[in-house]
């Protein structure tokens, strides 16, 4: 059933102050059946479409494509799909694994700013035989690659990346990221001995411009991949994290000697911090552990999901502790500098320590999924809204302010999939300006539908007999959904309570337009994000009349004045 504001209908434009539940910011939803679901990323094009990689067992539908074969041997079908702004559905890669052909997994994208798609993750056991992405674009060779399609969804060209490795399928994918110029940056790492990383750099035509190698000291250490594949920001600086159990020193490349702080717990967390040519910026260890990391592509700035435990050395020193710990999130910047963390208080059921992931959205401001489960009947409160919660689990989507700290949420019943299983709330967010992209799963043992806004979703619905295939795996058999949401903030001309409003004119636009409202300064300071939240324009309101080179797409464009901020969708064609 579709649920609706009951007492603001009339405020859309203003931050709901009594949601129970504000399912109609959810546009739409779709899943793509199968059984054993994954998806690995959402996002955007500057155009607004949206995007995914995933992949499932057996068979499943994607863009009205029936993938995979009925089959006892759990054999994947992998897609990258995208969903056009009028709802359209085009398969734009596929690969579906059949007996005696090589493993091909998807499990990366980034966009540059032409709107062209890169692609990568690994083949495996290819012994020459040739895998291929469309457009008589193809590869042979076991490693990790990455593909280009242009716009449209056909292949430009496919790299390799083996390293020159014996056993070249060992390597994983940790981050992919187009730069401000549009070349791409790649990180892998290796299994076993020095567990070499790379930081690889590649131009628009596939031809490598460097990489950069590191290798560890401890055998069991390995660098974590951000959730949402945010390692990189748009100059092709990066961060990245691993951790040890009771292991206070860890040697770089031979060289750098990174020491956790005397008296280490039984966690010690190391921070990498890289530049745009890979090399070493700073290293650091930390008592406690990461639980997520996300860099803010324009910015710089580094969020982390940060579990504290002992003392530690700056800028993590002064962090408030309860019961001698700390967990929440952190916000440092490009040069490990502190700038805040959000409050930690244990006992809310909605505080940040709650975050199972970190989506920058701004430079200070970030959104995180939480699964919350509560035994009686609780009261959430979260800015100036409020929930109601029965005794269960719930899956909130949370937007930060710029303490860190819980501005606003958006949630809905379907997101309440399965009472008791892991599987209904997932921790994949894409960024696209007013929309969120969100990715879940659900368990058909429970739920046979689920319903998002009116949307109508039916479990596993071309692979009905997966559990009679894989009786071993039933508890398996969870399908998945892909859904994006309005923020709050910014639905209507009015983005937040305490903004000024305005208006642009003419909109949609050629680039050059001027802005209207009723008291803005002309020293309010004007800028344009894209989808992907890169920063495309940035200026002076002076006369109101704004003028900029901007290719077609949608934009965000925010003024900010008189300490206040608002916001307004911008489209250039």
């Amino acid at each position: 059933m579709k649920l609706l504001f009951t007492c603001c209908v009339a405020f859309l434009s203003m931050l709901n102050i009594c949601a129970q539940s504000n399912e109609n910011f959810f546009n739409w939803a779709f899943n793509t059946g199968g059984g054993f679901n994954y998806v690995n990323q959402v996002g955007y094009d500057y155009q607004g479409n949206f995007i995914a990689v995933g992949g499932f067992n057996d068979i499943g539908t994607v863009a009205g494509v029936t993938l995979g074969n009925a089959n006892t041997s759990l054999l994947p079908a992998h897609y990258l799909v995208k969903r056009d702004v009028s709802g359209n559905y085009s398969l734009i890669s596929s690969y579906v694994k059949v007996a005696g052909t090589p493993g091909v997994s998807y499990s990366h994208f980034c966009i540059d700013n032409n709107n062209n798609i890169f692609l990568a993750r690994f083949i495996e056991n290819a012994q020459g035989q040739s895998v291929n992405f469309n457009n008589g674009i193809s590869l042979n060779t076991d490693g990790c690659f990455i593909v280009k399609f242009n716009p449209n969804g056909q292949a430009q060209w496919a790299q390799s990346i083996n390293f020159g490795l014996s056993n070249p399928g060992s390597v994983h994918v940790i981050a992919l990221s187009a730069n401000a110029d549009d070349n791409i940056m790649f990180a892998g790492r290796a299994d076993g001995g020095t567990k070499p990383f790379w930081i690889v750099k590649f131009d628009q035509s596939g031809t490598e411009l460097f990489h950069n190698e590191h290798t560890f000291s401890n055998t069991n250490f390995a660098l974590v991949p951000s959730i949402n594949h945010l390692n990189f920001d748009q100059n092709g600086n990066s961060f990245f994290y691993g951790m040890l159990l009771s292991s206070p020193t860890l040697i770089i490349d031979g060289v750098d000697t990174v020491n956790c702080p005397a008296g280490t717990t039984s966690f010690c967390a190391y921070l990498l911090n890289f530049d745009g040519q890979g090399n070493k910026k700073y290293y650091a260890g930390y008592n406690g552990s990461f639980k997520d990391l996300a860099v803010h592509n324009i910015t710089g700035n580094v969020f982390i999901n940060w579990i504290n435990f002992g003392t530690n050395p700056p800028p993590l020193d002064t962090l408030p502790l309860q019961f001698g710990a700390y967990t929440g999130v952190v916000l440092i910047d490009a040069n490990n500098n502190f700038l805040g963390a959000s409050q930690f208080n244990l006992f809310n059921p909605l505080d940040p320590s709650k975050a199972t992931c970190l989506l920058p959205v701004e430079a200070q401001r970030y959104i995180y999924a939480a699964e919350i489960k509560v035994n009686t009947a609780t009261t959430i409160n979260c800015g100036n809204q409020s929930f109601t919660m029965t005794a269960g689990k719930r899956g909130f989507y949370v937007e930060s302010d710029d303490s860190l700290n819980n501005k606003e949420f958006v949630s809905a019943p379907g997101l309440l999939a399965t009472p008791n299983g892991g599987y209904d709330l997932s921790s994949i967010l894409g960024y696209g300006g007013s929309k969120i992209a969100v990715a879940g799963l659900w368990d058909k043992q429970v739920n046979t539908n689920l319903t998002i806004n009116g949307n109508v979703l039916s479990a596993c619905f071309a692979d009905g007999n997966f559990a009679t295939r894989y009786p071993n795996y039933a508890d398996l058999m969870y399908d998945n959904f892909l859904t994006e949401y309005n923020r709050p903030s910014l639905v209507g001309i009015n983005a937040i309570s305490d903004a000024k409003i305005m208006k642009i004119v003419p909109n949609p636009n050629n680039g050059t337009f001027k802005i209207a409202g009723p008291d803005f300064s002309s020293e309010a300071i004007v800028t344009i994000h894209n989808y992907l939240g890169q920063r495309r324009y940035q200026g002076t309101l002076a006369n109101g009349e704004i003028s900029t080179i901007l290719s077609n797409g949608i934009y965000t464009l925010t003024i900010f004045d008189d300490n206040k901020t608002s916001y307004q969708k911008l489209l250039v064609n």
